[in-house]
């Protein structure tokens, strides 16, 4: 059946779904080690942020074409909402295509997850549209396939990742913080940053310990954030080959953020404050020397699908 014939069965062809894509920092991220299938072994401690793209999918004309809207050109290969929208057709067997309109905020290359997120929001949208009503566990098998991170973006706010991202332990979020992002506006390829991380690991490298899930949890809950004692595997090889993000992490600390971190692979660096009046002093005084600053919020639920007619 093709959609056309399934729209003029279950839906009307003008519907269109509309869903908020927000952006993740990782408050704490560790690298264990390269798997027998090239990837690496994380453990993570991932957090939704109130900075969103938005994303509104309708129904288009043509055997699987995607059609995308607002955002800037990405060789298809690697236009994770073009892969999306055709991996979701091949499992399916629905044979017609969707038009994609984006408005984009979440930089790219910034290690805040937008590309991810706005991956997780086409399939939960289709999913939608199409009716087929996959649960997040089948949508998620989707995701891994399309990159680490987009199984997090289906299942959860705040979570434990672990392995190359496919197992996520659910945290009730704590919103009792504020969030400082701060982005230098350098794009840093990932897997880029895995190589010049490995190559940073000698056999007589000093390795911290590694965080079980249980110490993640208990740090997390139970310690306010000027304790916390996360950190990122890439802070020490991207630092270096950025200065700047030392100089952005000294200017937190001069403004008393309660924790510091990077997030994702760079280049993005975030500060946590207690206080919203710290916060929002901090905001002023950092958009004074940087272009791309926001002050957010813990996301506490995932943003819900719109459907409209």
């Amino acid at each position: 059946m093709t959609l056309d014939e399934f729209f003029n069965k279950k839906l009307n062809i003008r519907m269109e779904v509309s869903i908020k894509s927000p952006a993740k920092v990782n408050l704490h991220l560790e690298i264990i080690g390269r798997r027998n299938d090239e990837y690496h072994e994380i453990i993570s401690l991932f957090q939704s942020i109130t900075l969103f793209d938005e994303i509104s999918v309708r129904a288009a004309s043509g055997n699987r074409r995607c059609e995308i809207q607002g955002q800037p050109d990405i060789p298809l290969k690697d236009n994770l909402i073009y892969r999306a929208v055709k991996l979701f057709l091949e499992e399916s067997g629905i044979d017609s295509g969707f038009s994609v309109n984006i408005v984009k905020r979440i930089p790219m290359g910034a290690g805040l997850g937008g590309g991810s997120g706005n991956a997780a929001a086409v399939l939960e949208a289709i999913n939608i549209l199409c009716g087929t009503k996959w649960d997040t566990e089948r949508l998620g098998n989707l995701g891994i396939r399309l990159g680490s991170d987009v199984p997090f973006f289906l299942k959860s706010v705040a979570a434990i990742v672990r392995g190359r991202g496919e197992e996520i332990t659910g945290l009730k979020p704590r919103v009792d913080y504020f969030i400082i992002v701060v982005n230098p506006g350098i794009n840093i390829n990932t897997s880029k940053a895995y190589s010049l991380y490995d190559a940073s690991i000698s056999e007589n490298s000093k390795k911290r310990d590694v965080f079980s899930l249980a110490t993640l949890e208990e740090e997390y809950f139970e310690k306010p954030p000027s304790m916390w004692r996360f950190f990122n595997s890439f802070y020490q090889v991207i630092s270096k080959k950025h200065p700047l993000l030392d100089e952005i992490k000294k200017d937190f600390s001069s403004l008393r953020a309660d924790y510091v971190g990077l997030s994702g692979s760079g280049s993005s660096i975030f500060g946590i404050f207690s206080q919203q009046s710290s916060a929002e002093r901090a905001e002023k005084a950092l958009k004074n020397k940087y272009t791309q600053v926001w002050l957010v919020k813990p996301l506490d639920r995932k943003p819900e699908a719109v459907l409209k007619y």
